[in-house]
């Protein structure tokens, strides 16, 4: 964009402690963080290649938009598929509307693009249909369009946890600030854009639009009619608001280097020619005010918090000498840190998604908050306002031989699970993990078919005292690596192909 320094340094800094990020940290959800960046990181490579057509910026768009695939964040990654990358067919027709041949180049960032992401879009496909997720048809959490942009000068912490202009008070789905100064500049930038640019103009301006639309849940319930069930997982599209700061602050940095740019009286000092020019004087305190501002509102939601003791106490005592599924206070994330700590097989967490047909396991124990009287049978004790409760009825691994269930010992760790059982008759082993393809078991090191019957994992036990192991190793993440690892030589090797090239070519310009 042939921006100047102070412009690029500012908005840069204003990207970093802009709310967009700083704010979505209140419920600590990090993914939401992660994906805001990588999402934003996609337009310089993107506007890069649409200006030059260059292949070293197709790599890096192809680098960028798998980055924000694998971001691991559902809605910004809506965002950038319904705002953000569709608002480039700007650059992909000339003045006759015709096909430009840098469309070509974005196809291939396209490709490129899936073969980099493999590694989680192919298992992603593959387990899809199972899948399901709450779903909000009525859009009913989404802040109306109108007042999606005011959340960009509105610096009030307090403001966010009412509900005045929005439905939940809840600050990480809205809270956007970057102040008053970024939002002027803006403003001013199509005065000062040299016509070369219109088309730069017209981007951001087209995809700050499809941003707040998006956000607005105005497109969504426009998919909807065609996609309900799609359109309407996209429950929480506030959040998808955040992509709009780094455009906006695109159009600022044009504002700001056209004033730095202009003629401004000087300052000389006494017996010399060395001066100031005024534009320090007058630009230097709203820039730094602004920067101050934004971090001010930023720092209270980064903070380092210490973990209730009490947490621990509740999951040092649910520990278990096999492994067993057990449930905590439902709807309290601080949990998963200590109960991971701990090594406890939740069951019934907080997931974005479930297993469709499937409820969760049954628990041998259950934390709850719920009043337990402690002449309750199979009461354990009271801790941390948690009462605990043990359900022996239900076991992880089990040999069920017709109506007798023998409790076995497992140690289970992600697609790791072994199992010792004790002498008893012939039956079923039964380790409740819901099978999936690519599960695979062996009796005593020889490999044992798992039974089709079963819901759970299960496999024939003859009489005895025997081990077994079960292992996940499924085709599509194995399919899914060397596609990505074809996509990361392709890259390699285009780049290699590119880079002497261009330097051909500027050796011959010059």
């Amino acid at each position: 964009m042939g921006l100047g320094r102070i412009a690029r340094l500012f908005c840069g800094a204003m990207a970093v402690v802009g709310g967009h990020l700083a704010a979505r940290m209140e419920l600590g959800p990090v993914g939401l963080v992660l994906s805001t960046a990588a999402s934003s990181l996609v337009i310089a490579p993107g506007l890069a290649l649409a200006l030059t057509g260059k292949r070293r910026y197709t790599i890096l768009l192809a680098l960028a938009l798998s980055s924000a695939v694998l971001s691991g964040q559902g809605y910004l990654q809506v965002g950038l598929a319904m705002a953000i990358l569709p608002a480039f067919l700007i650059f992909m027709f000339d003045s006759r509307l015709r096909l430009k041949p840098v469309w070509k180049e974005f196809l291939l960032a396209g490709i490129l693009t899936l073969l980099l992401s493999a590694i989680l879009l192919v298992p992603l496909l593959h387990f899809y249909p199972n899948t399901l997720k709450e779903t909000d048809p009525a859009f009913a959490i989404a802040q109306p369009l109108a007042y999606v942009p005011l959340n960009e000068v509105i610096n009030d912490v307090s403001f966010y946890y009412n509900t005045s202009l929005k439905l939940v008070p809840y600050p990480y789905l809205y809270a956007n600030y970057i102040g008053w100064v970024p939002v002027l500049l803006a403003f001013l930038a199509p005065r000062f854009i040299p016509r070369a640019y219109n088309r730069v103009l017209a981007y951001f301006l087209l995809a700050i639009g499809l941003v707040y639309l998006c956000a607005g849940a105005v497109t969504l319930k426009a998919l909807a009619y065609i996609l309900p069930a799609t359109a309407a997982g996209v429950r929480n599209p506030s959040t998808i608001a955040g992509l709009a700061n780094p455009l906006i602050l695109g159009l600022a940095a044009w504002g700001l280097d056209a004033l730095v740019r202009m003629k401004w009286p000087r300052l000389g000092f006494l017996g010399t020619e060395a001066g100031i020019s005024v534009a320090w004087l007058i630009l230097t305190i709203p820039l730094l005010w602004s920067l101050k501002s934004a971090y001010d509102f930023g720092h209270p939601w980064l903070q380092v918090a210490q973990i209730d003791p009490g947490g621990y106490l509740v999951t040092q005592a649910m520990k278990t000498d096999s492994t067993q599924w057990v449930n905590l206070p439902f709807g309290e994330h601080y949990w998963m840190i200590p109960a991971l700590d701990s090594g406890l097989k939740m069951g019934f967490g907080i997931r974005p998604w479930d297993w469709k047909d499937h409820q969760p396991p049954p628990v041998a124990l259950d934390g709850t908050r719920d009043p337990v009287d402690p002449s309750t049978p199979n009461f354990v004790q009271f801790l941390a306002n948690v009462s605990i409760v043990a359900h022996p009825e239900n076991q992880y691994a089990y040999i069920q031989a017709g109506q007798q269930q023998i409790p076995c010992r497992a140690q289970a760790l992600g697609g790791k699970i072994d199992v010792n059982c004790p002498t008893a008759p012939a039956g079923q082993l039964v380790v409740e993990e819901y099978r999936w393809d690519g599960w695979a078991a062996w009796l005593d090191g020889k490999r044992a078919p798992l039974l089709s019957s079963s819901l759970w994992l299960s496999v024939a036990a003859p009489a005895g005292q025997h081990t077994y192991q079960l292992r996940y190793r499924p085709w599509d993440v194995w399919a899914g690596l060397l596609l990505t690892l074809a996509g990361l030589a392709a890259c390699v090797m285009l780049w290699l192909k590119t880079i002497p090239g261009e330097l051909n070519s500027q050796k011959t310009r010059l």
